[in-house]
């Protein structure tokens, strides 16, 4: 289980930093150096999982990465959906 909780961190740490940069241009607040760190956060943090997937790990831990990303896009995508709409 410990496995699966770092995979669903990782995964929304990603989600995460790409809604800061897309609030940084929503509010008119971006600057290289913010937008370069944030995505430097993001392509760190997403070696902990590609390293899961490009390396695996002994069975069953191996299927937690894609335990992971099975539960965490459908649930993105209903925020998504349910979210309100500007007008």
């Amino acid at each position: 289980m410990s496995t699966l909780v770092v995979y669903f961190w990782v995964s929304l740490y990603v989600v995460i930093s790409i809604g800061a940069v897309m609030l940084l241009f929503r509010e008119r607040a971006a600057t290289a150096v913010t937008i370069a760190a944030l995505i430097a956060g993001a392509v760190a943090t997403s070696w902990i999982y590609l390293n899961g997937i490009f390396f695996p790990a002994p069975s069953p831990i191996s299927a937690m990465s894609y335990v992971a990303l099975a539960t965490i896009t459908p649930a993105t995508i209903a925020f998504y959906l349910m979210a309100p709409k500007p007008r």
